[in-house]
């Protein structure tokens, strides 16, 4: 599946949604290059990316191997599971450990063209 250049993608859920999340997000690309950073509300992300991008100055590493969506998906799993979550939004309801994967490219989020999908940790949140 060839994604078009203003595909745009925000999903929020718990973590048996991510493997979906991946594959509808990557397309037919592959992940060449991972890079962690922190948001401006010291959110920490993952970003995968297609391809290294040499004149970037952001801390870029290059995977050893191209990884489709369900290869990387443990890595992202195990990421997950490492990073520290904000805090849970006090409301009438539950918070389930899930995730944020999104294509960026807003004016929060500037675009970046090797860019494949920015994965957060975000509470699932359930109301009543």
């Amino acid at each position: 599946m060839t994604k078009p250049s203003n595909f745009n993608l925000d999903i929020t859920s718990e973590l048996d949604q991510l493997e979906l999340t991946l594959a509808l997000g990557f397309g037919d690309h592959k992940a060449r290059a991972f890079r962690v950073d922190v948001s401006k509300e010291n959110v920490p992300r993952l970003h995968l990316l297609w391809h290294n991008n040499p004149e970037s100055s952001e801390k870029t590493q290059s995977l050893f191997v191209q990884l489709g969506p369900t290869e990387i998906l443990p890595m992202v799993r195990a990421w997950l599971g490492e990073v520290t979550y904000p805090s849970c939004p006090n409301f009438d309801g539950s918070c389930y450990k899930g995730f944020r994967a999104h294509t960026g490219g807003t004016l929060k989020e500037p675009y970046d063209f090797y860019r494949i999908l920015i994965v957060e940790p975000e509470w699932a949140m359930y109301h009543k």
